[in-house]
């Protein structure tokens, strides 16, 4: 037990402690918030980049960088009673280093992105940019509707429609006035909308019509579904299973409901993580990925990506709180889905009673869910194992 002591005392005064002459006078210290330093050991890196092939990889917080110590209030908050959490998972690294579910729920249950999916469809008007299927945003789309030929609505560009600056009605309604999302043909409904200001004017911060009709182009030159275009050039590079629902005259609702599993949403974040490269493929032009999300990184939603305030990141949001957060300078990735039900027939097309059933949270909000998971998860600590062992004996 003596040599015990000993060997105790001339470790605390390599630390810094423990030493018999007088210290020198510091002010009254501060007690630390908890976020600044972390009970277990942190490693800092460099860290591997790995890809997720049929499978994803799991690791600990602390083998990423990251602190576990609070991590459970983050899971906490997001399965509060009233919130109706489906899934969350965080991806730091290319591991999936958390991931809880709902009880009842698994890794292979569906959840929606609802308005989620305007994101994917962003990042498929930059594909076909380069492809060359779309020649410039600056296209005006009178080529693509003739229902606006002769008017000035012709002159409205894809640009336009991707930052909310077409100068037309935000929305049309479908039937009884409920939004697009009842309409039977829902490119008939977002075309047929009046303009009310100059085109280039941002008049309203919001649409689902823009966006339907941003899709409609990428079918047209394309010559695929939403679903086929995004599985051929995306899903199926990274193993993924998106499946993109439509409306009754079969046209794609680019603006919403896609199904997935909570882990193959994560593979969509990962490759914005990592600016649109897929296990040495570009998948998405880098150059597409810094523009689409420069006015979110700017403070500002625009190509269907909005911001995450106090991070330098984006995040795509969808109603209820479907969220994909992504932070690529961490290459972090968070994830919030609800609990989903596909409602009718089991199929995609959205007519008569087929539809989507999620429940909005009753204590959720998707930035402070962002914040806490950035806050008590990411790398707090630049610690070596010496440090940590030298903190935690001062601190008895």
């Amino acid at each position: 037990m003596r040599l015990i002591s000993i060997l105790i005392t001339v470790f605390l005064a390599a630390c810094g402690g423990g030493g018999s002459s007088a210290p020198e006078e510091t002010p009254t210290p501060t007690p630390a918030p908890t976020t600044q330093n972390c009970n277990v050991f942190v490693t800092k890196g460099p860290y591997p980049q790995i890809w997720p092939t049929l499978e994803w990889n799991t690791a600990s917080l602390e083998s990423q960088g990251m602190c576990p110590d609070e991590v459970q209030s983050v899971i906490d908050y997001a399965f509060l009673e009233g919130n109706d959490t489906g899934a969350i998972i965080v991806i730091r690294n290319g591991y999936i280093v958390i991931e809880e579910y709902d009880s009842g729920k698994t890794e292979n249950d569906l959840a929606t992105s609802w308005s989620v999916g305007k994101s994917f469809a962003s990042a498929l008007m930059g594909v076909a940019l380069e492809e060359g299927l779309v020649s410039s945003l600056d296209e005006t789309t009178g080529q693509y509707f003739p229902e606006w030929a002769g008017t000035e609505r012709e002159n409205i560009t894809i640009r336009n429609l991707m930052t909310l600056r077409t100068g037309l009605e935000a929305d049309c309604s479908g039937p009884g006035g409920n939004n697009i999302y009842f309409a039977l043909d829902q490119v008939a409904c977002a075309l047929n909308r009046e303009l009310i200001g100059p085109i280039g004017e941002k008049l309203y911060s919001y649409s689902n019509s823009d966006v339907m009709l941003a899709g409609e182009i990428m079918e047209i030159t394309s010559g695929m579904k939403l679903d086929e275009y995004l599985d051929q050039k995306l899903g199926s590079i990274m193993n993924a299973d998106y499946q993109w629902w439509e409306d009754a005259f079969g046209n794609s609702l680019g603006y919403c409901c896609i199904d997935a599993t909570p882990r193959d949403f994560g593979r969509f974040g990962l490759l914005f993580a990592r600016n649109g490269e897929w296990d040495g493929q570009q998948l998405i032009p880098q150059s597409w990925i810094e523009l689409s999300t420069s006015l979110a990184l700017n403070g500002e939603y625009g190509y269907y990506w909005w911001p995450i305030n106090g991070h330098d990141g984006f995040v795509a949001l969808g109603l209820h709180g479907q969220s994909i957060a992504v932070i690529p300078e961490d290459n972090l990735v968070i994830m919030r889905f609800g609990n989903y039900s596909r409602l009718g027939d089991g199929s995609t097309v959205r007519v008569g009673t087929n539809g989507h059933s999620t429940s909005q949270p009753l204590s959720f909000d998707t930035t402070s869910f962002i914040n806490r998971a950035v806050s008590y998860t990411h790398l707090r600590a630049h610690e070596t194992e010496a440090d940590l062992v030298c903190r935690l004996l001062l601190e008895k």
